[in-house]
């Protein structure tokens, strides 16, 4: 469990369409369907900008052991940025499994799998959002402040339950536009038919209350995934 455990920390960050479209993956030899988030377009291979972000995350990801599987961003968001070269992509959900699991069924581990997860990020992360409010407003400034470029740290464990391990991450990152960006990405990892299940959205950081309403909109698409692939 160590490995799929460790590919929270593999994540990549890469800085018109209809929405509530349910695009359907493989994972080994399940289906398993992809919600689209709220006011979420999903990200097409065939638009250009689309297909660099794609290409982006694959590279990223080619020797971290996970599996890119597919990709939303703001739909609001996303029209601007396939039509500009000046803006950033900032609200993007990512998708995405681990390779060496993909044809096992972990189904019968599944509250193992969860746990691993979480007892991972807690014996790495910062556990900064257990404190109370304004102590980890300060301490998330300093850990910016002290942040090397595209250095990714664990702010803590947001919650464990039955359906999945929920987590939060930081990263100060040069956007391909050439700006700087504190970047926060809420992680979800989930069982889904059998097969591992990270959901990840990234946004850019505002304070601790953003953090709280990008983990539940992290923890809804998880809830909306696991009931569009209930057995």
């Amino acid at each position: 469990m160590r490995a799929l455990a460790i590919g929270l920390l593999l994540l990549a960050v890469a800085g018109g369409a209809a929405e509530a479209q349910t695009p359907e993956v493989r994972i080994g030899e399940a289906t398993i369907k992809l919600v689209t988030p709220a006011g979420h377009c999903v990200m097409d291979a065939a638009n250009p900008a689309d297909a660099r972000y794609i290409q982006i995350v694959n590279g990223l990801l080619e020797q971290s052991g996970n599996t890119f599987l597919g990709a939303t961003a703001d739909c609001k968001q996303l029209e601007v940025w396939r039509n500009s070269t000046d803006v950033v992509l900032d609200d993007s959900f990512q998708f995405q499994t681990r390779a060496q699991f993909a044809n096992q069924d972990l189904s019968a581990m599944r509250s193992e799998v969860i746990s691993a997860a979480c007892a991972t990020v807690r014996s790495q992360g910062e556990q900064i959002l257990a404190e109370a409010g304004a102590v980890a407003a300060e301490r998330i400034q300093k850990l910016m402040e002290g942040a090397r470029q595209d250095e990714v740290r664990f702010l803590g464990v947001l919650e464990e339950n039955k359906d999945g391990c929920y987590a939060a991450m930081l990263q100060k990152m040069r956007t391909e536009i050439g700006t700087e960006k504190v970047q926060i990405g809420t992680i979800g990892i989930t069982i889904v038919k059998g097969k591992v299940l990270y959901v990840a959205l990234y946004s850019p950081y505002v304070d601790e209350a953003k953090i709280k309403t990008q983990y539940q909109q992290t923890r809804t698409a998880v809830e909306a995934i696991l009931a569009a692939n209930a057995q």
